[in-house]
């Protein structure tokens, strides 16, 4: 059960793995990789088309509680920079099998980490993917503040 009360730690951006795909595309655009990330950004796209229907849904949240603005649309910017732009800036959008491989294995390195270094288990990574919707209700600084300079929870 993902719970009704928003956990700033868990929004430390080293956190999500979208930062971590991000990274990597950054990599391969400077020629540091051969690997593409292309499949895994088409991954991320279509959990940000299931993202968006379930925000849809989950509208009436913020109907009941204070909602800010601003905090929402700096969360859809970075959304947008670390998501979506990386697939339409791509120096060259192929999928092969090695790419393929290596996006399984940094998923896995991810997992681990996420458990060594925060002790989180499968369910509180998914508990970090849903506190999303619940920062909005947060002052923008503070939301950052923990987002960007929480070391460790």
């Amino acid at each position: 059960m993902v719970s009704k009360k928003l956990d700033l730690n868990h929004l430390y951006f080293i956190k999500y793995f979208s930062w971590w795909l991000f990274a990597w595309f950054i990599f391969y655009q400077f020629n540091f990789t051969k690997y593409n990330p292309t499949i895994a950004y088409y991954f991320v796209i279509l959990y940000l088309i299931f993202k968006l229907l379930n925000f849809i849904n989950y509208k009436s949240y913020f109907k009941e509680k204070k909602f800010y603005m601003s905090t929402f649309l700096i969360g859809t910017f970075i959304i947008f920079i670390i998501d979506v732009l990386p697939i339409l800036i791509i120096r060259k959008r192929e999928i092969n099998k090695e790419s393929f491989i290596f996006s399984i294995i940094l998923l896995l390195i991810y997992l681990i980490v996420m458990k060594l270094y925060y002790n989180h288990s499968l369910k509180e990574i998914i508990n970090t993917y849903q506190q999303d919707y619940k920062a909005a209700s947060e002052k923008p600084k503070k939301v950052l503040k923990h987002m960007f300079f929480n070391v460790k929870n």
